[in-house]
């Protein structure tokens, strides 16, 4: 009875004093008590936040009224010193101690609990040296300068124990990607007790340089082996490289009939040449997708919804069968014009068409859409073949397309006498456009007429990206060519598109992006019809302008602006995209961008070094399905000529999903 007696005597003792030196404590043994605020005393160049989140008695988490406080556990303090100790330690504070701890209640309210922790931070420990060892590396290894800018560690840097160990990793992924496969890295870090000094010895031992082996295929449900091996984007003998395995990855991946994709092998043993298996297996052969999203700028407000339905395994495992509706509802603010748009559209897809990597597609399109000019409704008939070379980089299409358009007028009195020329849409008198001259035979239009027009389309492009959704490093080349010939009266029209987009990384968050954006007609016969003109402006193009507004432009009857089209084009972006912090376990960042561009009537009008220049800033925030973005542009020239709206003379701001390029 009396060791259980001195049993929790001691007990009691430990409850009530939580470290070496004891807490200052103001509540009975039975008052109940919740933490409200965890405060450190002593901390310096720490994330306090982070280090009181990692405590048994931390603060409280969650959002406004919904947060959710931890009772106070006198027992868990004695470990939470140890906590913090340990979180100094692995920043390089190999000497820090926790010397008290307080513990103090609210006078007005019992169950209100503030925990301090007292510390005796000491210096840091900084690294003060790296070292490589191992046997004799074989040829084909990398150089020990390109191993030690691999490291995140550098001489100088403080003894931070995650980037100790990300070494391991990061030497282990380059000397994978250079083709040793079964590559050992181990890692040590010593100190003397006493000294801020540490340094890092990483033992490399980097086995064969390794090629691969005999291919085995696992294939099932009717995927047809003949596309599985088509795609495979390493052969026996090649070096391993797993940016091939990565790529074939993709390969089967983009196979719609393909659901799962497993390429493995085994380092037991340090095989080489190494044997890989390819397993394939097939997916939900139906998918039906529903989805909606928002658009808005200073002009135009823009509700879309889509639905969409997939069959892969249509009659063939390599064709697909898919149809979509995209119905929006927009709304222009200046002209007060809302409209329903509707595109609908089906598509017959065929992989390996007539050889293997050929995709094939026919597509059929009905679409009715508002302009700010004109309403278009039609079908286009469309063909298209396409295929990747170069590791996938680049990428050949040619297209042709069959198009019917019953264009309606809107804002012009229907007892004019108007026609389709130079815009689809003019006055039959010259109308000034404003900041160019008059030009009559230009501007002169009958009552729109149906249209008919056939259009050959070339594309080439390649993609030197690092990530084509967030790229950091790397450029994108696009080249298109269009021929079009209008029925009726038989005109002819060629535009050619390049495109070049860059990034460069300034650092771990900083990254430099920049586009140049060309398009002109080359070759005509009569003036370009609206569906085929130019427009510029908007949250993809020159920001300091709402969507399609820089543009030649006309007054319509009630003296609102118009925009109907150029026939050249040119745009220019620099953007510096910075990565700021995580908010709820994204990305959240801004960027500052100076957008220049031009949409005029014949080449002569353009001046490369006058354009319609707009500065910038906005915000973003990563999703998995893009960055949501807001942007302001600020037009700083040449505003008394065409407006970002009617009414608006320097600003224009978006909402939208995705990167402006």
């Amino acid at each position: 009875m009396t060791g259980w007696v001195w049993f929790w005597a001691a007990y009691t003792v430990a409850a009530a004093v939580p470290s070496a030196e004891g807490a200052e404590t103001s509540q009975t043994e039975d008052a109940p008590a919740k933490v409200v605020e965890v405060s450190f005393e002593g901390v310096e160049d720490v994330d306090e936040g982070a280090l009181a989140a990692g405590l048994a008695n931390h603060p409280p988490t969650g959002f406004l009224f919904f947060k959710k406080k931890v009772p106070l556990d006198r027992t868990s303090l004695r470990l939470d010193e140890k906590r913090v100790e340990a979180f100094l330690a692995r920043r390089g504070w190999f000497e820090a101690r926790v010397v008290a701890v307080d513990v103090s209640w609210h006078e007005d309210d019992p169950e209100r609990a503030s925990v301090l922790f007292s510390v005796e931070q000491g210096p840091r420990t900084r690294v003060v040296g790296i070292d490589l060892v191992g046997d004799p590396f074989p040829e084909g290894m990398p150089s020990d300068e390109r191993m030690r800018e691999a490291l995140p560690a550098k001489p100088g840097d403080p003894a931070i124990y995650s980037k100790y160990q990300a070494g391991i990793s990061r030497l282990r992924e380059l000397l994978v990607s250079r083709g040793f496969v079964h590559a050992k890295v181990e890692a040590v870090m010593e100190r003397k007790i006493g000294v801020p000094e540490a340094r890092i010895e990483y033992e490399v031992d980097p086995g064969p340089l390794t090629r691969f082996g005999p291919l085995t295929l696992d294939v099932s449900g009717g995927i047809p082996e003949s596309a599985v091996r088509s795609r495979i984007a390493f052969k026996e003998g090649d070096r391993f490289d797993p940016n091939l395995i990565e790529l074939t990855e993709g390969r089967l991946f983009d196979l719609p009939v393909v659901g799962s994709v497993q390429i493995e092998w085994t380092s037991k043993g340090r095989p080489n040449p190494l044997p890989v298996t390819v397993v394939v297996r097939p997916g939900v052969p139906r998918e039906l997708r529903l989805g909606g999203g928002v658009a808005r700028d200073n002009v135009n407000l823009e509700v879309r919804l889509r639905g969409s339905y997939r069959q892969a395994n249509f009659f063939h495992p390599l064709q697909t069968f898919s149809a979509e509706l995209r119905p929006a509802f927009v709304f222009r603010d200046d002209l007060g014009q809302p409209a329903l748009n509707i595109t609908a559209s089906t598509e017959l897809r065929r992989d390996d068409f007539i050889a293997a990597r050929i995709r094939g597609t026919l597509g059929v399109r009905y679409d009715i859409i508002q302009y700010e000019a004109v309403q278009n409704r039609g079908p286009q008939v469309s063909v298209a073949l396409a295929r990747p070379l170069l590791l996938d980089r680049l990428q050949l299409r040619t297209s042709v397309s069959f198009s019917f358009v019953d264009p309606a007028l809107s804002f012009f009195p229907e007892d004019r006498d108007l026609s389709l020329d130079r815009f689809g849409i003019f006055e039959r008198e010259a109308l000034q456009l404003p900041g160019i001259p008059p030009a009559p035979t230009d501007l002169r239009i009958r009552r729109p007429a149906d249209l008919m027009w056939v259009t050959w389309a070339v594309e080439v492009s390649y993609d030197q990206r690092d990530n084509p959704r967030s790229p950091r490093l790397g450029y994108y080349l696009q080249f298109s060519n269009e021929i079009s010939q209008l029925f009726d009266p038989g005109a002819w029209y060629w535009f050619v598109k390049p495109e070049a987009r860059g990034y460069l990384p300034l650092g771990s968050r900083l990254v430099l992006a920049g586009r140049l954006r060309w398009a002109m007609e080359v070759f005509r016969t009569d003036p370009a019809p609206f569906p085929l003109r130019l427009f510029a402006g908007g949250a993809q193009s020159q920001r300091g302008f709402a969507n399609r507004r820089l543009a030649p432009s006309v007054r319509n009857t009630n003296g609102d602006l118009v925009p109907l089209g150029g026939e050249v084009l040119l745009e220019s972006n620099v953007e510096l995209r910075l990565d700021l912090f995580r908010l709820f376990g994204s990305m959240f960042g801004m960027v500052a961008f100076l957008d220049g561009a031009d949409s005029v009537l014949n080449l002569e009008d353009l001046d490369p070094l006058n354009l319609h220049w707009a500065a910038g800033a906005g915000l973003r925030y990563r999703t998995p399905i893009g960055p949501l973005r807001f942007d302001i542009g600020f037009r700083l020239n040449r505003t008394d000529g065409v407006l970002p709206a009617e009414g608006l003379e320097r600003l224009a701001w978006h909402i939208s999903l995705g990167e402006a390029f």
